[in-house]
């Protein structure tokens, strides 16, 4: 039986990831989240799910709000109010854009470490093996059975995170996103923030848990690492709530779009691309209805100057009812929203047509910033 869901079916497949899900099982209920810092609200009234088996891209301007959203998942932070749901014994990670690491502990064995518990097990297993070894205990059969049933449920945990496996996962990892073998057995803390990053990205792969978080993954990969990070995603059976800039690795991965605008979460079916569609359709209702209750204001702006006129002429209080229930409705059509607003900014870029790297990455020309 799947450790969370009662729904879910082995993989035959794949015996490493053990189950997959349903993907209209939703993982974690977000109600009523807020969050604000100070008198600044960041997130206001979020009611989200994230779904087993959905990848889901999250965007929205620098400054928004998506880190600390992920933050919030994550549990790394505590919201202003409201309160999350999630399934019982859920695996979440999280990627920092900056992580940071102790000194003393190599590259590899760091990305390692990302199954915590892996290494208790391990030495477990050791000290298991030298006590049944010890010809005194064969002597009691009692105990030696103890011993023996514990080394089995531990072998048993073992095999469950896919231990007798992991060091080669690590490596094609490592390997997939482009880390050079020679820097394996470097101390981790002694790397570049980038560097640092792609670590990091490392550690939550190597984890496979039911939800990844992850924020700008691809940030400091070369184009072999981009592509084979995409492809990983596609393979991965859990949940990924993925913030990036990469317009292309969004499209390839996700089924889903969050915008986060104004503390809000407006929801799109369909990736990237799919996304960007529908917001310029519902741009354009929301400027129709806009013109159109613009329209509608000013008759009944006219109106109701003509039946003030005639209620103060006429003496008449029906009349002056009536302008009044008019100038509230004319008040309501000129609030009418004006719709989802466009953050995109638009940066005319012209790249080479070869995907290589090369000492200068981007050349940029005439470019002006205004705010």
């Amino acid at each position: 039986m799947c450790p969370l869901h009662q729904q879910c079916v082995p993989d035959i497949n794949n015996v490493s990831l053990f189950y997959v899900c349903s993907p209209t099982m939703s993982l974690i209920t977000l109600n009523n989240i807020s969050r604000s810092f100070g008198s600044q609200d960041v997130l206001s009234g979020l009611n989200l799910d994230i779904n087993a088996g959905k990848a889901i891209g999250l965007v929205g301007r620098n400054g928004s709000g998506k880190t600390t959203l992920l933050k919030l998942i994550a549990k790394l932070d505590l919201p202003s109010s409201g309160h999350m749901v999630g399934q019982p014994n859920l695996r979440v990670s999280y990627l920092a854009q900056d992580p940071k690491y102790p000194a003393g502990r190599t590259l590899f064995d760091e990305v390692r470490e990302g199954l915590a518990g892996v290494e208790k097990i391990e030495i477990e297993l050791r000290e298991l093996e030298e006590t049944l070894a010890n010809p005194e205990l064969k002597n009691d059969s009692d105990a030696y059975q103890r011993v023996l049933d514990r080394y089995s449920k531990a072998q048993e945990r073992f095999e469950m995170v896919d231990g007798y496996r992991l060091d080669g996962r690590v490596e094609a990892i490592l390997d997939g996103l482009g880390v050079a073998r020679r820097d394996w057995g470097r101390e981790a803390a002694t790397f570049s923030g980038g560097e640092r990053n792609i670590i990091g990205l490392a550690r939550v792969l190597v984890q496979k848990p039911d939800i990844m978080l992850l924020d700008e993954p691809g940030n400091h990969l070369d184009f072999e690492g981009l592509d084979w990070l995409e492809d990983e995603l596609k393979r991965f059976a859990g949940a990924v709530l993925l913030v990036s800039h990469n317009r292309y690795l969004l499209d390839s991965v996700t089924q889903r779009t969050w915008e986060l605008q104004d503390g809000k979460i407006e929801q799109y079916s369909g990736n990237y691309s799919a996304y960007r569609a529908e917001k310029i359709l519902r741009m354009a209702r929301a400027a129709s209805d806009k013109r159109r209750a613009e329209r509608e204001a000013n008759r009944l702006s006219f109106q109701m100057q003509r039946l003030k006129s005639w209620a103060s002429v006429y003496d008449n209080p029906k009349l002056a009812r009536t302008a009044k229930r008019f100038e509230k409705r004319i008040e309501d059509l000129r609030n009418t929203e004006t719709g989802p607003r466009d953050d995109t900014r638009g940066i005319a870029l012209r790249f080479g047509g070869e995907r290589t790297k090369g000492t200068i990455a981007v050349d940029v020309r005439g470019y002006t910033r205004g705010y």
